[in-house]
């Protein structure tokens, strides 16, 4: 087996990785003529397809024409064994892209599917009409992943989801992460799944987008149409500053029959933290239920404040589960001193309910003392804790031993 990270795109490969075009080539790396004889041989066994083309590269001898190109997803599309696809075209014609989709289309074998920077055609997309009937076709097909695309456009949104609703088992996940998505393609997405609830997939992950406070409200009521249970959601790196719509989404993750097993918020690196009052507001939907808290929580770049803190302390300790939440990560969440404390002290009473996992790190709380207070529920037998994070804090000799 192999890996190779390309596009942004990890592939784990099992008895064959091919990558068509590459700036850099390692000894497991095919070359792209070789490749595609190797491709059209239907006795030859492949796992992975790793296709990686760049406009400002010269494309290879056999990849230039239409012809070609939908020849080569016709080579793809042979294969029974294939399981992981992975397509990288950035700055190639629409018209390329088309007849290579097309090709691929006859394939009912890939269950994951990675698409890497495409340039989309005309306002609908063709290269997604023919990605269409690939999803309606293939009821193998297990996971969608769509990065760094331009989906600004609800028409083209639209027309991409439009064949999941004639698929008779959902995909598992779905991916659009750096597609730009704003709010009004987010209210594109929920009217789908209000729809067609039947097609909502477990995992959903919309990181690096535009996403405001409408935009996760929207997608609350996504999770509200869910006729299965939701497992992983990531918003990780988009433009919400904590108001209703934070709400919204506490409020349908509460409402879950199960547990979230993953949830992943945090605003883009390039706006201030989000205000705490977007997770008051989050935490709050589960002090009713907080045996429905997910699992394993994420909140980077999200303003802790002392009440956000002793509410998110009150909502664990509160749990009569008897197993406690597997990770809490606060990284650059900016609290203080007292916040902390206020955290801390409302697990004093539960140390059986501490996160098996606490992540702090790039935090500067105001008086590094605060962080002793960890010892005093980890000296407890029933502690739960299990690994503490706190890289890039200052700690000097004799913290370190206070924490040790």
């Amino acid at each position: 087996a192999c890996g190779i990270n390309q596009g942004f795109t990890t592939v784990a490969s099992g008895m064959a990785t091919i990558i068509l075009q590459a700036d850099n080539c390692q000894e497991h790396w095919i070359q792209s003529r070789d490749a595609l004889q190797l491709l059209e041989k239907k006795d030859s066994i492949i796992h992975s397809v790793v296709i990686a083309l760049c406009e400002s590269a010269d494309l290879p001898d056999g990849l230039k024409t239409e012809n070609e190109f939908h020849r080569l997803g016709r080579a793809i599309a042979i294969h029974t064994n294939l399981n992981t696809l992975v397509i990288t075209l950035q700055g190639l014609s629409s018209s390329l892209i088309e007849n290579m989709m097309d090709g691929l289309c006859e394939n009912r074998s890939i269950q994951n599917l990675h698409l890497n920077r495409f340039t989309l055609g005309d306002e609908l997309g063709c290269e997604f009409r023919k990605l269409g009937s690939f999803f309606g076709g293939n009821e193998n097909l297990k996971s969608f992943e769509c990065s760094w695309t331009r989906l600004r456009k609800t028409e083209t949104i639209r027309s991409f989801l439009a064949p999941l609703a004639h698929r008779r088992r959902p995909l598992e996940s779905i991916t659009l992460n750096n597609c730009e998505i704003r709010d009004n393609g987010a209210e594109e997405i929920k009217l789908f799944f209000e729809t067609n609830p039947h097609a909502l997939p477990r995992k959903i992950s919309f990181e690096g987008n535009m996403l405001g406070d409408e935009g996760f409200e929207y997608i609350g009521e996504i999770i509200n149409h869910s006729s299965s249970a939701f497992e992983e959601l990531s918003l990780l790196h988009n433009r919400m500053r904590g108001g209703e719509g934070f709400r919204v989404l506490g409020a349908a993750l509460a409402r879950q029959e199960r547990t979230l097993k993953m949830l992943s918020i945090g605003p883009s690196c390039d706006i201030i933290p989000m205000f705490p009052r977007g997770l008051i507001l989050f935490a709050k939907e589960f002090l009713s239920n907080p045996n429905i808290f997910p699992e394993k929580v994420i909140f980077t770049g999200i303003r802790v404040d002392l009440d956000a803190f002793r509410i998110l302390g009150n909502v664990l300790s509160s749990r009569t589960s008897a197993s406690p939440i597997e990770l809490l990560d606060m990284r650059h969440a900016s609290f203080t001193r007292n916040g902390f404390l206020a955290f801390i002290n409302a697990l004093e009473g539960s140390p059986g309910q501490t996160p098996k996992v606490l992540h702090i790190s790039k935090n500067e709380p105001e008086h590094i003392t605060t962080i002793f207070a960890i010892s005093d529920i980890v000296r407890k037998p029933n502690c739960s804790l299990e690994k503490f994070w706190m890289r890039s804090l200052s700690l000097d000799d004799d913290s370190v031993a206070h924490i040790a």
